[in-house]
């Protein structure tokens, strides 16, 4: 307080009284003087923090960087990953990354004035993220056309990537968003309930490389527009529950070299197959109900050439006396390329094991080095005769395979110098819920040991076995023993890459 009285004594003594002018006028009238020239240093300090920031960033290693390596990386910053060979149709296209294209680029633009002279004057890092057309963004946001246009506009003429979500009441929007970029899309992904109509230039859809179509419940005309797209090399295709849609679509299938389907009907699903004549993948997830004329499922053979990896899915049982999903589906087929062979059931399948068409498939494959089955029909000797014929296979993997590791399965896996080999090639096992039974335990062993031994060991063999050595076993059940278990922890010990995981503790 004394300081505060000394302050005020010392300070009146100097003002200069106006004739009608109170004391408190005076010092309202310095307080607003004293304000004002704080603010105006307030601004000087600020400009002057910006000059030291500026200057700093200029000394910073990233501001050194040469433009066009700031463009590659700002490029990993906005793009989104679209359709690989994973063949997980619900991964090719992620719209909730896609939806983020405009967010991911707007903050490169509030770092510095070079970063966003860089990023306006780059028309594709506008282009890297996948631009999305969604119904609800439509209308919940008055802002979302603006920044779509933005987009579109600041990429120029740069290959881009589209991806329609949802609803009917969007469709206009959606036409002439798609019709304006048809001749530059790269990436295109559709999901809607039935294909927009499209007015067209004639360069339409001839840079388009991945293209998805899902749901389509309410499509009932022919699509044509992808027919005659050049460059169309990735197709994924998914219909809606029992809903057959894949024969509505004209698609250019000779030249796809990637090719994921789900559909209800196994002959539409087969015979779009078979004339992609240079697919190198393809997964197809369809009905085990064979849903043409039983003629129809005997045709003459058709190679694929350059198919390395299939995955089939069956859903459903066959009928009595109806012919099964499995054998009308691989009857024509020979793929003298193929490596990779996944068959899946999606419950325990009660048909008979088509042995003899399994049988010539075989024949025609003979090169499949990776072999899965899940939830398949395969007895013990079904499974023996399709390794007698694997000469090359490396890798097996059996999953729910409820009837096939029995005695008489593992005495003929197990590797005799006298006997017939059985997958001569394999190295890799993996045993999931395969319900072996307890008393099956040490011929499993047996037949593990049969097939794998230490470096020292095959040195001081006379002869190189005919089998090559296992290096890896997995095994996830329930059913084997604790003893089983431990019998195998010194082969990890002693090298073999093991993994024991019994369900029922776990859980």
């Amino acid at each position: 307080m004394a300081r505060d009285a000394e302050y005020l004594k010392e300070h009146l003594q100097y003002v200069e009284w106006p004739g009608e002018k109170t004391q408190t006028e005076v010092a309202e009238a310095n307080i607003a003087l004293l304000t004002t020239e704080i603010a105006k240093l307030a601004v000087l300090r600020q400009r002057e923090v910006s000059v030291l920031a500026t200057l700093r960033a200029m000394a910073a290693p990233v501001t050194k960087l040469p433009i066009e390596l700031l463009i590659e990386i700002f490029k990993l910053v906005v793009h989104t990953e679209i359709l690989g060979f994973a063949l997980e149709w619900d991964r090719l296209f992620d719209h909730h990354a896609g939806s983020t294209a405009l967010k991911k680029i707007l903050p490169l633009l509030q770092v510095s004035r070079h970063w966003r002279q860089v990023v306006h004057t780059t028309p594709g890092l506008w282009a890297e993220g996948v631009i999305e057309l969604h119904r609800d963004r439509v209308f919940l946001s008055g802002s979302y056309k603006e920044g779509l246009e933005v987009l579109l506009a600041r990429s120029a003429r740069s290959p881009i990537s589209l991806s329609l979500y949802q609803g009917q009441s969007a469709a206009p929007f959606f036409e002439g968003i798609v019709a304006r970029t048809a001749d530059r899309l790269l990436n295109l992904s559709i999901h809607l309930p039935s294909f927009p109509q499209l007015d067209l230039c004639s360069r339409a859809f001839e840079a388009l490389e991945r293209l998805l179509i899902a749901d389509m419940e309410w499509q009932e005309n022919p699509v044509t527009v992808f027919q005659h797209s050049p460059q169309l090399k990735h197709l994924v295709f998914c219909s809606v529950d029992s809903q057959s849609k894949i024969g509505l679509f004209h698609m250019p299938w000779g030249q796809l070299t990637v090719l994921t389907i789900v559909d209800e009907s196994l002959g539409a699903c087969r015979e779009a197959l078979m004339q992609c004549t240079s697919l190198v993948a393809a997964r197809i997830t369809t009905s085990h109900l064979w849903d043409c004329p039983l003629e129809a499922a005997q045709t003459s053979v058709v190679e694929l050439p350059f198919l390395e990896a299939l995955t089939v899915v069956f859903s459903g049982q066959p009928r009595h006396n109806e012919i099964g999903g499995l054998e009308a589906f691989l009857s024509p087929f020979a793929l003298p390329f193929l490596r990779s062979l996944n068959i899946r059931f999606d419950c325990d399948s009660s048909e008979n094991w088509p042995v003899q068409v399994f049988h010539d498939f075989q024949l025609r494959s003979p090169n499949i080095t990776d072999l899965k089955f899940n939830f398949c029909p395969l007895e013990a000797e079904n499974l023996i005769d399709i390794l007698r014929q694997c000469v090359c296979l490396e890798s097996l993997r059996l999953a729910y395979a409820f009837r096939c590791l029995t005695e008489d399965f593992l005495r003929a896996f197990t590797y005799n110098e006298s006997n017939t080999t059985l997958a001569p090639q394999l190295q890799s096992i993996t045993l999931y819920a395969v319900c072996c039974h307890v008393s099956c335990g040490s011929l499993l062993e047996e037949a593990i040991r049969s097939r794998w031994w230490t470096d020292a060991t095959l040195l001081s063999r006379t002869a190189p076995p005919r089998v090559k050595c296992l290096k890896e076993v997995a095994i996830f059940d329930s059913d084997f023993s604790e003893q089983f278990e431990d019998s195998v922890q010194d082969l990890e010990e002693q090298g073999l890459l093991h993994w024991y995981w019994n369900v029922l503790l776990e859980h």
